[in-house]
């Protein structure tokens, strides 16, 4: 039952504030009033828009917000609330979360295949390994940002 509540608390749409402006436009992201004016920050970059030019102000929270709220909510040992709200980082496009959610799945799981996976861990010879280990593992060095084999190497 606790999944269920979990999995419905998660699935509600994380959505920014809105400056509706009069010309019909919709501006989403962090509204910050100025006074005159109000600054419209977004993922992208902000903008400032005078006041005359705004119908109305919606406030709502981030998806970062959102995030903050439902990670204080969890449990540590939550493995299933922590991946749930890995998967809804990937969703809301909030990678970085994502990878930490995953991460503390992996910690208290450390077969959990789609946990690795999202923690960037892959199997090799059957460890988890990341992405680099894989590489070193394969014989492989990093040479200006690049994977390729010593002979490569010697021959540049």
């Amino acid at each position: 039952m606790r999944t269920v509540v979990l999995a419905l608390f998660l699935s509600a749409p994380a959505a920014a504030d809105e400056l509706v402006l009069k010309s019909g436009a919709v501006v989403e992201g962090k509204v910050e009033d100025l006074g005159d004016s109000y600054r419209v920050t977004r993922r992208s970059g902000s903008a400032v828009y005078p006041k005359s030019l705004v119908l109305k102000v919606i406030l709502m929270k981030t998806d970062e917000e959102v995030y903050a709220e439902r990670v204080a909510q969890l449990r540590d040992d939550d493995a299933e609330g922590h991946l749930l709200l890995a998967r809804w980082c990937l969703a809301e496009k909030l990678d970085r979360e994502a990878v930490a959610e995953f991460e503390k799945v992996v910690a208290l799981r450390p077969d959990h295949e789609e946990a690795r996976a999202g923690a960037g861990y892959r199997r090799h010879e059957g460890k988890w390994m990341t992405e680099f280990q894989v590489n070193e593992a394969m014989g492989l060095v990093l040479h200006e940002g690049r994977w390729i084999t010593p002979q490569q190497r010697r021959s540049e």
